[in-house]
């Protein structure tokens, strides 16, 4: 299951929705399927944007992880 906090943020960071239909598993294998998604989702491209679009994808991963951990059990 996609924690929601991740989303939510994912949408706040970069002013994007997710929507429904694109709650995928595969969207959320990877870094860097995420990084692809915002990037196509913001309409970025070059080698700049997709490090701040990496870099800020970490940090609503690392976020979404603090305010919610993952269950040990």
């Amino acid at each position: 299951m996609v924690p929601l906090e991740l989303v939510a943020a994912i949408e706040e960071a970069f002013m994007i929705e997710v929507t429904d239909e694109e709650l995928r598993v595969d969207l959320f294998q990877s870094l860097r399927s995420l990084v692809e998604y915002v990037e196509e989702k913001v309409g970025g491209g070059c080698v700049q944007d997709r490090r701040y679009y990496a870099n800020s994808v970490k940090a609503c991963i690392s976020n979404a992880c603090i305010k919610r951990p993952f269950d040990d059990g």
